[in-house]
């Protein structure tokens, strides 16, 4: 099994240098846990598993504004499956 920490930076104002993007892990180049940062889809993961719609673990929620993240992944999200096709 191979990971690759993306992210770990929590949803905080204050600054922590070493924690710079927010939550992300690659499993074996096709999983991706959590969705904290728009740029880890140029990795192409098949499927997507965010843990709960925060926006440190989806980018894409922001302030109560949705963003459709553009994607071909399959995303599970608290009992949902999407699929963006």
């Amino acid at each position: 099994m191979h990971l690759k920490v993306l992210g770990t930076r929590g949803e905080i104002e204050q600054s922590a240098p070493r924690h710079r993007k927010h939550s992300g892990l690659l499993i074996n180049d096709e999983l991706l846990l959590d969705l904290g940062e728009k740029s880890y889809l140029k990795y192409c993961p098949r499927w997507i598993l965010l843990t709960h719609l925060h926006p440190d673990h989806a980018y894409f929620v922001r302030h109560g504004l949705e963003e459709d993240p553009v994607t071909e992944a399959v995303i599970f999200a608290q009992g949902l499956l999407i699929r963006n096709t």
